[in-house]
């Protein structure tokens, strides 16, 4: 009888090991997951942010080529903060354009305004980001005034 005892014993712990191993795939699976999700939300948080920072540089890139037409008729426009960093590889960029046949631009607008008004195009963009997408970048075309009409 001690044999067959001996027998469930063994039977029984089998069972508890198989009962212990599958539980233990199943936290490691859900713990994974968790895991995944998060970096993902964090990836996508970081994205966001850096879309409404390039936004940011474009209405500063706006806002900087209305005072410089104040300053200077002949403004052109320029690249303004060209910025390599050499330790994490990321650069930033905001260019303005100055041109009277900006492609891509409404001609309802161009009509609306007065021949000596000028078109600008801000383009903010950023490169090197460790996280897909690498590169980024906003743009806008802006209709002002010259300095001449103000």
């Amino acid at each position: 009888m001690q044999i067959k005892k001996g027998r469930i014993d063994s039977r029984r712990q089998g069972w508890v090991l198989v009962l212990a191993l599958v539980a233990v795939s199943v936290f490691v699976a859900m713990s994974s997951t968790s895991i995944r999700w998060i970096l993902r939300s964090r990836q996508s948080i970081k994205t966001e942010r850096d879309v409404l920072q390039l936004q940011l540089f474009c209405d500063a890139g706006e806002m900087r080529a209305k005072s410089a037409l104040e300053l200077d008729a002949n403004y052109r426009g320029e690249d303004w903060l060209d910025q390599d960093d050499l330790v994490t590889g990321r650069g930033l960029r905001v260019s303005i354009v100055a041109d009277p046949k900006i492609e891509g631009a409404s001609a309802d607008k161009a009509d609306a305004l007065e021949a000596s008004a000028r078109a600008f195009q801000i383009v903010a963009r950023m490169t090197g980001r460790a996280h897909s997408p690498e590169t980024i970048q906003r743009s806008r075309i802006i209709y002002l005034p010259s300095p001449s009409e103000q």
